[in-house]
């Protein structure tokens, strides 16, 4: 199986193989503090002080249409302790991205990830709705050197163009 899109993941419904019901919907993705790798499942519910998650080893398969997890598991709940696995993400998403020649290379729309690991491969860069449809979006490798400025830019350095299934 290849690398999933964050967007392709929120708003899924989850569901529990056996016995068969309906657990939430994702309404997010928790990253580990270093943005390397999803380690659970934000659901919607719960309210904000206690917000309810699902470790993504308990996912059994992430469908196009659901995501089943094997067993009922206990629903963990996080409150203001799962604002650091949210950070990664926010820090990047919606951030033009420019490289050391000045080049605009897009704003990052989306994160790629392994569903089986939660390695994240990288980041999607839109460069515009009709630039993204003509040549898709732009694929920017995680382990490119990224340096958060100020007024929401970041510097990309040290990066070679690659697609998320050359990772």
């Amino acid at each position: 199986m290849g690398y999933l899109r964050r967007q392709a993941v929120i708003g899924l419904p989850v569901y529990v193989k056996e016995p068969f019901s309906f657990v939430g919907r994702v309404e997010d993705l928790l990253l580990n503090r270093k943005g390397e790798r999803v380690v659970a499942l934000l659901l919607d519910g719960g309210g904000l002080l206690a917000r309810r998650f699902l470790p993504r080893e308990e996912v059994l398969a992430f469908g196009p249409d659901a995501i089943l997890v094997r067993k009922r598991v206990a629903m963990k709940t996080g409150g203001k302790k799962l604002e650091p696995l949210l950070e990664p993400a926010r820090k990047l998403l919606g951030r033009r991205a420019l490289d050391e020649g000045g080049r605009d290379l897009g704003t990052v729309d989306d994160i790629f990830f392994h569903p089986r690991t939660g390695r994240v491969a990288g980041y999607a860069l839109s460069r515009g709705i009709l630039a993204d449809l003509l040549a898709g979006p732009f694929f920017l490798p995680r382990e490119a050197s990224l340096a958060l400025g100020k007024e929401d830019i970041l510097l990309v350095r040290r990066m070679k163009e690659v697609s998320p299934e050359e990772t």
